[in-house]
Order: structure tokens, then sequence, then C-alpha cells
């Protein structure tokens, strides 16, 4: 009677084992396929900042707009990754308000896609036009304000440096357009 107990007690700690394994993996799964490549066509990577800037200021939603000391917002709808980063999107307009850079949101589609290769993504232009900063918010699942890419690029261009950084090596919450 003890050796069949023994073997029942033995025999659920291995059936918890096998559960908390398969349920671990399913989780680790199911984070992995939500995490994407914010360029995973490669079309930022040979593009200049120059380029860049002339590039999105040809398009007819900014063509109107002096891009001059600019943080742009870049969202596409439907996207769950822009709900996700809305908290993050408005701590970014505060700061860029501060810094008396003026803030644009621009909904994009697919004909967006050759030059964003994802939403949500940022703009920061300088006094003369140079790019400060094109990329993602930030990395990981919830484009929250803690994994941010962004934010150091603010704080840097604040106290006058200027990274000119086209950030497309990110994996995260992203819609791919």
């Amino acid at each position: 009677m003890k050796a069949l107990n023994k073997l029942k007690k033995h025999g659920h700690s291995l059936l918890f084992v096998a559960w908390l394994i398969s349920t671990v993996t399913a989780g680790i799964y199911f984070v992995q396929a939500r995490l994407i490549w914010f360029d995973p066509q490669g079309v930022l990577n040979e593009v200049t900042s120059d380029a860049l800037i002339a590039l999105l200021a040809e398009q007819p939603e900014l063509n109107t707009q002096d891009l001059s000391n600019s943080l742009v917002h870049f969202i596409s709808e439907p996207c769950q990754c822009s709900l996700l980063s809305e908290n993050h999107k408005a701590e970014l307009t505060r700061k860029a308000e501060q810094l008396g850079l003026k803030v644009l949101t621009v909904r994009i589609g697919s004909e967006f896609k050759s030059i964003i290769p994802s939403t949500p993504a940022a703009l920061i232009v300088g006094e003369h036009r140079q790019l400060v900063y094109f990329g993602p918010y930030s990395v990981g699942l919830a484009c929250a304000s803690e994994n941010s890419l962004i934010n150091n690029t603010l704080q840097n261009f604040e106290l006058g440096f200027n990274s000119q950084l086209i950030e497309n090596q990110a994996r995260g919450c992203f819609c791919n357009l």
C-alpha cells in the first residue's frame, strides 16, 4: 500500500513537471511569435539620414510641413501595437514639447512600406532638417518607455548631441506594413 501511494505521489510530481515544462515552452513560443523585427526586409539598411528625410518630406502627408525641429509619430490602423504604445507616445510628446519641438502624428498605410517598414515609429528632426532619430519607440512586447530606444536619443539631443540614428535592428511589438 505504501509503495502504491509513493508511486502515485511520484506520478503526480512527474505530471506536474511535464505540465510546467509544457506551459513555459508554450509561453516562450507565443511571446517569440509576437516579437517581430522592425525592418524585416532591410529597407533601411542602405538609406542615409539625408535621403530618409528627403523621402519622407516628399510624402503627401508631410510635404506641406516644415519638418525642422519636429517629432513625427507614425501609426497605422488597425495596429494593436500602436494602442499599446499610447502611454509612451504621450511621454515622448510631452518631452518633445518641453524641448520646443513641433509634434505631428501621421496615420500611414502600406504606401509607406518602402520607407517605413513598421509602426509604431517615430522621426525626430533637428533645427536644420537633420535627422536625429528614426525608428521604433522601444523594443519588447509592450512598446513601453522602460525599453525605450528613443528616450536616450531625446536626452542626448537636449544636451546638444545628435546621433543621426536610424534604428532598424529592433525586435518588439510592431505592425509590419
